[in-house]
């Protein structure tokens, strides 16, 4: 009778775990928190069984107290099919032929090494608009269903005032994790639309905070679509993780109001003007990433004190 109890327990157990990794799956996002990531604890877990063969209570609760411990940043929102995959195909094929002239991201700073993967234009630039503005607009309309930041409805009624940044993700290529230009707080927001050839390793978008130490990790398949404001743009860095194993190539639009776009190749909107004026000190140095890492640390050390006086 005990070993029929025993079978039936181990069964449950296995049955469970299964469970767990299904429901990540079914969620999408291979998550972390600030320990251990995804594998690591499935790995840690299993090694615990065996070493704890008749304490499967204290093993099963550690597995679910740390799948569970894994957050997202608040403010952020993936959507998985985003797109369709004729808007897929689209951006694809123009991203990918001799229309466009990609510069390099890092070439100032690593001439070298630095990859041929950056593309800036405004929305309605006319190389770019056929393909560009059906699939960026359609990618708002269905981003404006499951958030309702002011900024997606002034890209939609002013597409005039949309700038996209795209880069390009091949296998063995990164970007470092940084902070992007500095927005007044709640004003901040990305669009992020992903397209790509991989089929089963895709890029990874990872999400850190060097504060807490958390990382979050976003696979972007085909489709996908990410949208982050509030603490998940102000609080948090982001950055394409390099991975050689990457099986195909990815390209991604990042879609943003003009005036927290920080390209350098036009002129600055007269509000960032003014809003550097407003707090003494140069427009460039407002729209630097320095700047906004400095107010990154202001927030979270804001946050920290009211939470104390809490």
């Amino acid at each position: 009778m005990a070993s029929t109890s025993s079978s039936i327990s181990e069964w449950v157990f296995m049955v469970l775990m299964v469970l767990m990794v299904l429901m990540k799956a079914l969620y999408f996002l291979p998550r972390q928190n600030k320990h251990m990531n995804f594998s690591e604890i499935v790995i840690q877990t299993h090694e615990m069984s065996s070493r704890c063969p008749n304490k499967k209570r204290v093993v099963f609760n550690f597995f679910i107290n740390n799948f569970f411990s894994m957050s997202s940043p608040n403010d952020l929102v993936v959507i998985p099919s985003g797109i369709s995959e004729y808007a897929q195909q689209r951006i694809l094929s123009h991203f990918v032929s001799q229309h466009v002239e990609w510069f390099q991201r890092f070439g100032k700073r690593f001439p070298k090494t630095a990859h041929f993967n950056g593309h800036h234009c405004m929305l309605e630039d006319t190389t770019h608009i056929d393909v560009l503005k059906p699939v960026v607009m359609e990618a708002i309309r269905n981003a404006r269903l499951h958030c309702n930041h002011d900024s997606l409805r002034k890209m939609e009624e002013t597409p005039s005032e949309v700038a996209v940044a795209t880069m390009k993700h091949e296998p063995g290529w990164g970007l470092g994790a940084h902070v992007d230009v500095y927005a007044p707080d709640g004003q901040g927001l990305v669009l992020m639309i992903s397209v790509a050839t991989t089929k089963k390793v895709h890029r990874t978008f990872r999400f850190s905070q060097p504060d807490s130490k958390q990382k979050y990790d976003i696979s972007t398949p085909s489709g996908t679509l990410v949208v982050f404001h509030g603490d998940a743009y102000e609080e948090w860095l982001h950055e394409s993780v390099k991975n050689k194993k990457q099986d195909g190539t990815c390209i991604s639009l990042t879609i943003r109001l003009k005036e927290i776009d920080g390209y350098d190749g036009w002129e600055l909107p007269q509000s960032v003007v003014q809003d550097a004026n407003r707090v003494g000190i140069p427009a460039k140095r407002y729209r630097s990433h320095a700047y906004a890492e400095e107010q990154r640390q202001v927030r979270m050390k804001r946050k920290r004190v009211t939470a104390t006086i809490g």
